[in-house]
């Protein structure tokens, strides 16, 4: 029976430096991505809801099958965005929690991503993005509508 080690340690050098491309190549490309997505929304995208641009039309088992991978991505997304707000993992973990939910299509999503900004250092963080790529800054967010979920 193989030692379990085999499994889980680099066997050579080689195996060390692959890996360590492979975690920073990983790591550039999530935090180039989630930039680009916070640069391009709308700076009132948290506070109205928005109209979805894209027409109803085309068929069911089309809409169907974009809605399941994009809510597959988004959960993934989501996934991997916990893992990165663990203490000693590099990353943008609530940045990319953030991306999954926008993602995502489900009910209480627009509460659940305005909880979010009411945090003021996630929207300080998001504006300051912004701010170095010459965007102005997410408008807060509003609880106007009527379907707000109770306070605590």
């Amino acid at each position: 029976m193989a030692d379990w080690t085999e499994y889980f340690l680099p066997t050579s050098w080689r195996d060390v430096v692959i890996g360590l491309a492979v975690f920073a190549a990983s790591f550039v490309v999530s935090l180039a991505t989630v930039v680009w997505v916070i640069v391009r929304l709308p700076k009132d995208y948290f506070c109205d809801p928005p109209e979805d641009p894209r027409p109803r039309t085309g068929r069911l088992p089309t809409r169907i099958a974009v809605a399941l991978v994009r809510n597959i991505l988004g959960l993934l997304l989501v996934a991997v965005g916990v893992i990165l707000s663990l203490p000693g993992v590099p990353g943008q973990g609530m940045l990319t929690i953030i991306l999954g939910l926008m993602l995502m299509q489900f009910p209480g999503k627009r509460y659940l991503e305005k909880r979010f900004l009411t945090q003021p250092r996630i929207l300080e963080m998001l504006n300051r993005i912004r701010r170095r790529y010459g965007c102005e800054p997410f408008l807060p967010p509003h609880w106007n509508e009527p379907n707000r979920p109770p306070s605590a």
